[in-house]
């Protein structure tokens, strides 16, 4: 940015700690400017971020940003780091990261595949209607022994829904009523048809996506979070009542939170892990649930051949000279202004999300220094993300690894921003690859026709920013890239556990992480640490493969391999 354009920012920042939400008009009239040359630093830099309104509103990258009157998200697009909850879920909690490690090289090399678990389908039993797993019957059993209230945490893709639908239908055979929470209007209808399904002859109503049913009509709800947080539903002296949160990490934030209706004795709370960065899981959710009646984690879920196998193969690639400079030049830079806000600004070094508060208490109402130096950190490090997600090199990788995507079924990539998923769509469109970008700005429709192209193989590619993360049914894919990874452990599961599925023909899961060498993405130097060592503990084969070696890569993670 030139000096003019840099000088335009810095008032404009000013301005924006003054008063937050301006339109761009107010801030070109504001500061004597025009329009049109405000708005063009507006929308190039990223330490602004815009409103969804059809007339955006402008705000500092991690201000709260004001809601479209849309409440459940619809097809608006979303600004970026709009929450605390949402930094808090993207960002790496540590600046720095080690030295590669030989031993720890040798840790991701699993040279022995381990057998294949073949899967067993459940047996037919009168008792268990809709055809249990056992892990299902003792978590059930689990929640009713703590008088019907508690947690499920269980990985993606092992069957939480139907474990959830045979409490609903006890509940709905008991002459009770139930209320399940849903963090999106994609969920709210995946719910309700696998409801009719499976509780004949209840009542279904919604709430959300322009319905507001209530339970004075309807035997069972399914309501959106953003819908049934501001509302109380009825419930009738005497009646039991049942409250189901899906996703239940999501309704911890603070506005969410409302929804969580103390009124309802019967609750359960379902995740793929529950635990939130800020600590709402200690605050909200145990004192509301009481506590975590059962866990399966991945370990027991394969060996009981309810989710699938899976391969994982690490591929990394290099920065350029010039990339590599400018990505230590932003670490040293980050860690020079994570220093001075916590020695010069008060802000507390550690837990990670009590920092965060700080910088974003700073960039909302601190003096005009502090708050510049708050965002200059914040814009600072999505550029170090944004370098790491759009490197060339990983571009000439994906086009490599065409035959591998012509190997799988179904592929998910999974990366960092829409800038990023537009450029990786158009690489694999050249090559004549069947793709779709499935993001925040598309709207609702749209994505589900997408997810229907994908579903009847029309389409074999998606390319995702966090919109498959969590809370959406995926077809049947068992190849997954990560060209962006995080160190978030829950965004990292809900990625494995969306092609970690069962398979009709048994086949393996594959997982191929690409990294860049040498940058806190690195797993041989320690990147998010917790989820690699949870991701090789159940993994039948893990190696490390060099970019030239694509048919090793390919044999590795051929679909048929035994």
């Amino acid at each position: 940015m030139s000096t003019d354009r840099e000088a335009i920012a810095q008032r404009i920042t000013s301005e924006l700690h003054r008063e937050t939400g301006q339109f761009g008009s107010t801030l070109a009239a504001a500061l004597g400017l025009p329009k049109k040359e405000v708005n063009s630093v507006l929308y190039d830099d990223k330490r602004f971020i815009r409103s969804a309104h059809t007339k955006p509103k402008w705000y500092l990258a991690g201000q709260e940003v004001e809601a479209v009157p849309d409440d459940e998200g619809g097809s608006a697009p979303r600004p970026a780091m709009s929450s605390r909850t949402e930094i808090l879920e993207t960002f790496d909690a540590d600046d720095d990261f080690g030295q590669p490690d030989p031993e720890r090289m040798a840790h991701f090399v699993i040279n022995q595949p381990e057998e294949r678990i073949p899967y067993v389908a459940p047996q037919p039993d009168p008792s268990n209607p809709l055809g249990l797993y056992q892990w299902q019957q003792e978590a059930l059993a689990a929640w009713h022994a703590n008088n019907d209230q508690g947690i499920i945490d269980a990985v993606t893709g092992a069957g939480k829904t139907r474990l959830a639908i045979a409490a609903i239908s006890e509940q709905f055979a008991a002459g009770g009523v139930s209320v399940i929470l849903v963090p999106g209007i994609v969920l709210l209808h995946q719910w309700v048809d696998i409801i009719h399904q499976l509780v004949p002859g209840a009542r279904v109503g919604r709430v959300g996506d322009g319905m507001d049913d209530n339970l004075d009509r309807y035997d069972i709800l399914v309501a959106v979070l953003a819908s049934a947080r501001n509302r109380v539903f009825f419930l009738a002296p005497d009646t039991s009542g049942l409250l189901v949160a899906d996703e239940c990490h999501r309704a911890a934030s603070d506005k969410n939170q409302d929804a969580l209706d103390p009124r309802f004795k019967k609750r359960l709370g379902l995740s793929a892990t529950h635990e939130r960065m800020d600590d709402a899981h200690q605050t909200v959710l145990l004192p509301y649930f009481h506590k975590v009646v059962f866990s399966l984690g991945y370990p027991r879920a394969i060996r009981d051949g309810v989710i699938t196998n899976v391969r994982v193969a690490f591929v990394g690639v290099d920065f350029t000279e010039e990339e590599l400079a400018t990505y230590h030049d932003l670490m040293n830079k980050l860690r020079s202004a994570r220093r001075k806000l916590i020695r010069e600004w008060g802000c507390r070094p550690k837990p990670f999300s009590l920092f965060l508060d700080d910088v974003l208490r700073l960039m909302r109402n601190g003096p005009a220094r502090g708050g510049i130096l708050a965002n200059n950190w914040m814009s600072m490090w999505r550029q170090k993300k944004d370098l790491l997600a759009e490197t060339p090199a990983k571009l000439n990788a994906i086009k490599a690894f065409i035959p591998v995507f012509e190997d799988a079924d179904r592929s998910l990539v999974f990366t960092q921003s829409i800038a990023s998923a537009t450029t990786l769509c158009e690489v694999l469109e050249d090559r004549e690859v069947a793709v779709k970008m499935h993001h925040s700005e598309i709207s609702t429709s749209e994505r589900a026709e997408i997810m229907d192209g994908f579903s009847d193989g029309s389409i074999s590619v998606l390319v995702t920013v966090q919109t498959l993360e969590e809370g959406v049914d995926v077809p049947d894919a068992d190849l997954a890239v990560i060209v962006a990874s995080s160190k978030q452990r829950r965004q990292m599961i809900q990625r494995m556990g969306r092609i970690m599925r069962r398979k009709a023909d048994g086949r393996d899961a594959r997982f191929l992480l690409l990294y860049v060498k040498g940058t806190d993405e690195d797993p041989v130097m320690g990147a998010h640490e917790m989820f690699i060592d949870e991701l090789l503990e159940v993994a039948r084969e893990a190696n490390l493969f060099e970019l030239d070696d694509i048919e090793g890569l390919r044999s590795f993670l051929d679909p048929h391999r035994v």
